[in-house]
């Protein structure tokens, strides 16, 4: 067992085996060795889960893989599709914001995969972004997050997204969110005027969030509202006694207040880990 947990320590080890899982998955001709890939990515992350050494290492060796594991995301097999977001999951929580520079390959795939009218796509798709939310903070997250929830012509996806958005707010530090105040404002007052109840309900808990991340700013913000948006902010506060205080009535857990600024990974591998499950 020691030897084994030197070997995650080791950052010619695991670029090594990642180059191996790499090869697996740029295979076009047979998908069940891409999904042997997939598999020991998964196992591998999970083995070096408690070698300290082992997300920095993962991070400077993950080149190669991004685009090959990104291209999984969006396999019309579902086998496929599952197995990559499965391995989005542990890999978030195992590695934390060692998974930035994956996400700027990764995200507009899973936001492909979640817009699916495949139900069942779909939810993995979902399960994982938001797992990734959970224990990853970037902006290669939340800009795309924010332009789809804009630019989509989807009404069935746009309060996913807008949910996204809000789970941004409730496990990022202020710290992260505030580069990008101004455009997470500007979408929720979006929002808050868009027809499709599921999406300006998101808006609304979103807003809250804001506030609590901001109470300087509540005033000026709340001048800002659209007259529609004014109304349901107005009504949720009154029916749900939702303050800035308080934030979303959806979770009673506050934001992250991570000292670094940066959302802080779960124990590797703890609690959430039962929550990815085989269908």
């Amino acid at each position: 067992r020691n030897k084994e947990m030197a070997s995650y320590a080791s950052k010619d080890h695991v670029g090594r085996a990642l180059s191996q899982i790499n090869a697996g998955l740029k295979n076009d001709r047979d998908w069940k060795k891409r999904y042997k890939a997939l598999e020991d990515l998964e196992k591998f992350v999970q083995g070096g889960a408690d070698e300290d050494a082992f997300p920095g290492n993962f991070g400077a060796c993950v080149t190669d893989l991004k685009i090959s594991f990104a291209t999984q995301l969006v396999d019309l097999r579902s086998e496929i599709l599952r197995q990559a977001c499965r391995c989005v999951s542990v890999m978030a929580e195992v590695l934390g914001d060692q998974m930035r520079g994956m996400a700027t390959a990764m995200m507009p795939n899973l936001l492909a995969a979640a817009s699916t009218v495949n139900k069942v796509i779909r939810g993995y798709a979902i399960t994982a972004t938001h797992n990734l939310i959970e224990n990853v903070s970037s902006k290669n997250i939340i800009l795309p997050i924010i332009s789809t929830v804009r630019e989509t012509k989807s009404k069935q996806m746009r309060p996913i997204v807008m949910e996204f958005l809000e789970a941004c707010l409730a496990n990022w530090s202020t710290k992260m969110l505030n580069r990008y105040a101004v455009e997470i404002e500007n979408t929720v007052n979006f929002g808050l005027e868009c027809p499709t109840a599921e999406t300006r309900d998101a808006a609304a808990r979103t807003f809250f969030l804001f506030l609590q991340h901001f109470p300087k700013k509540e005033k000026a913000v709340v001048a800002r509202l659209p007259t529609r948006g004014a109304k349901i902010v107005e009504r949720m506060r009154k029916s749900k006694g939702v303050t800035a205080k308080n934030a979303s009535p959806a979770s009673k857990s506050p934001p992250s207040s991570s000292k670094s600024g940066e959302s802080t990974p779960k124990s590797r591998l703890s609690s959430s880990s039962s929550r990815i499950t085989r269908p």
